[in-house]
């Protein structure tokens, strides 16, 4: 995914309730930062999928996360993937949010990252798996949460979030492209249907996705509606970058999709309409459906208002989306319902 132009490194703190102290959180992250003698630059975040969102788009600069131990709100993102794609999340921190994130996050996107469990509330059995994974696993720590923020202040002593934050710049910075990942977490990359649930709770995240993974997202789109899917080569250039078919006793339709990832404000051209319509005739195809990140130019609309209307179809940047929304909502929606079934989940949890 594309990545932004800064490139200190970043040390993201997920805290809600830092996060959500104004006054608190202006003076830790300043403090930590001019106490590291400006080396690396502190994000912290109370919204786990905003939080989602900067790793994806930073996944370069970001060396370790600090993650408390009582982050109520999941968020939409990781329920999501988690249900398209249930695996085993080490059980750290309140309903395994924390253990979520080093699966789902840290090894997805940032492997050499550090992962530091910091709270009040960590119950012995945590401790002691973080304490034992450590040993394992470099990235792994436990740390006080107030000696993490603050230090001993009576000393004077520099605040744990320093000496752990160049310690784990260093690490970071000497490893290898491909280390050896802990056993405690899979690593899992975003397939498509991941990206349409990304998409769904992110939208701004569309425009972050590579040509590439935006066709991996139309086709999964087209396969959660029935069809039957194949992804052309990436190198091939003939006109369509999809084939979709339905196939049932009495009939059979294949739809030849051309996908254009386009910034939101650049319009796709007349030329492009033509060519897929012109391929959806030589190709003998049903129709054809043009899918685009962006919009579709008045004069390319002109030009498609000419053909019969079930040969090619416009598929723009917000039929997209809702679809990706749609989609999210349906995945969470089906989440509740397992949890709300679930004889074990206490009456009064806190989502």
């Amino acid at each position: 995914m594309h990545q932004e132009q800064n490139s200190k490194p970043v040390a993201l703190w997920l805290d809600d309730s830092v996060a959500q102290e104004f006054t608190i959180r202006d003076y830790l992250v300043r403090h930590i930062e001019e106490e590291a003698d400006d080396q690396f630059e502190v994000k912290l975040f109370g919204d786990i999928d905003e939080a989602i969102e900067f790793v994806i788009r930073n996944a370069h600069r970001v060396f370790m996360f600090i993650q408390d131990s009582t982050r109520f709100n999941p968020g939409k993102i990781i329920p999501a993937w988690k249900k398209l794609r249930p695996t085993r999340s080490p059980d750290i921190g309140f309903r395994s949010h924390q253990g979520d994130s080093c699966t789902y996050v840290v090894d997805a996107f940032t492997p050499i990252a550090g992962a530091v469990f910091a709270g009040f509330s960590f119950g012995k059995d945590e401790r002691d798996l973080i304490t034992s994974w450590g040993k394992r696993d470099p990235r792994i720590l436990l740390a006080d949460k107030m000696r993490l923020s603050f230090g001993d202040r009576s000393t004077g002593e520099e605040s744990g979030f320093k000496r752990i934050g160049l310690t784990q710049l260093h690490r970071w910075q000497q490893l290898d492209t491909n280390p050896p990942r802990s056993t405690e977490s899979i690593i899992v990359a975003p397939l498509a249907e991941e990206l349409a649930a990304l998409c769904g709770a992110r939208h701004q995240l569309l425009d972050r996705l590579t040509p590439r993974q935006f066709e991996e997202l139309i086709a999964g789109l087209f396969r959660n509606h029935g069809f039957d899917v194949h992804l052309t080569a990436c190198t091939r250039d003939g006109g369509y970058d999809i084939v979709a078919a339905t196939h049932t006793s009495l009939s059979r339709e294949t739809i030849l999709i051309e996908v254009k990832h386009f910034a939101p404000n650049r319009p796709v051209g007349v030329g492009v309409v033509r060519a897929l319509y012109g391929v959806t005739k030589l190709r003998d195809a049903s129709r054809g459906i043009l899918a685009t990140s962006s919009y579709v130019s008045r004069d390319a609309k002109r030009e498609f208002s000419r053909v019969i209307p079930w040969e090619i179809d416009l598929v723009e940047r917000e039929q997209i989306l809702e679809w990706c929304t749609k989609y999210l909502t349906e995945l969470l929606t089906d989440e509740e319902d397992t949890e709300q079934g679930d004889p074990n989940r206490p009456a009064d949890a806190v989502d």
